[in-house]
């Protein structure tokens, strides 16, 4: 069982819902196996700095910028051999130190966590959805993780090639390792989202300034197939989920996709 652990998070303009993230966390992990609170802010032009200090977090400015820089600051002020790495708009799930810490048993697992889900009920409706037909669509992210910092340093820390998609970076350089990525599907967080809207927007400003190309394998004409086959898909969504307000979700996502993949051909060329 881990004794002692540090808590890094990274901000940027994030006030609106840190005292809840925050107050959820302290709630969640003992203060006694507490050693550090880090918080690296990205040039917050709301009160997320003095916030977090309320909180006692000690608040370290992100030189580089992005989720990518917010990360390496941090992990040069962690001197624990364990951290555990939060977002600012996630609250954690309240048995997630009881369920996550045990997988760090297991001297090979890089890094644990636990899933998280919108609390925007269309959002959810469609994620239930897709991951019930496809479990590796789960994925991995860094905002609920407890990480063993020898072995992230040994990598070489956290990437910094794409500015927004860290996680991604790193899972795939741990590929090439013998180490282990631990997703426990039972310790479950939730994405703060208030709205579809706000969701797509946030999603289509994400990947903007990305050198991650999410859209490898990814054609004209695949989108107008899966264009074509959307009715059906959301019928099955809306009586699977009783979720009938995904027919009106699905048109306004699809165009935001639609959207980010024409500014990254455009990029390409």
């Amino acid at each position: 069982m881990i004794d002692i652990v540090d808590l890094c998070m990274w901000t940027k303009n994030g006030a609106r819902y840190l005292p809840t993230v925050l107050k959820r966390i302290h709630q969640v992990i003992p203060e006694k196996v507490v050693h550090r609170k880090i918080l690296v802010d990205d040039s917050s032009q709301d009160l997320t700095r003095e916030i977090a200090k309320d909180f006692g977090w000690t608040v370290y400015d992100n030189p580089e910028g992005f989720v990518s820089g917010g990360t390496r600051e941090a992990l040069k002020h962690v001197d624990c051999e364990f951290f555990a790495s939060f977002e600012q708009d996630l609250i954690l799930a309240k048995d997630w130190w009881q369920k996550i810490p045990p997988h760090m048993d297991d001297l090979n697992v890089l890094t644990a966590q636990g899933i998280r889900v919108f609390t925007n009920r269309t959002l959810r409706c469609f994620n239930d959805y897709k991951y019930a037909n496809d479990r590796k669509q789960l994925g991995g992210s860094i905002d609920n993780n407890i990480f063993r910092t020898s072995l992230l340093r040994e990598l070489g820390g956290f990437p910094n090639n794409d500015k927004i998609s860290v996680d991604g970076e790193l899972r795939d350089i741990m590929r090439m390792t013998k180490y282990k990525w631990v997703i426990d599907e039972t310790a479950v967080s939730y994405h703060i989202r208030e709205s579809v809207f706000q969701t797509a927007r946030h999603e289509y400003r994400q990947y903007i300034p990305t050198t991650r190309d999410r859209f490898v394998g990814v054609t004209r004409r695949k989108l107008l197939k899966g264009a074509a086959t959307a009715p059906l898909r959301l019928t099955r969504i809306a009586l699977k989920e009783q979720c009938p307000q995904i027919y009106l979700a699905y048109p306004y996502l699809s165009l935001m996709n639609l959207k980010s993949f024409m500014h990254r051909q455009k990029v390409i060329k």
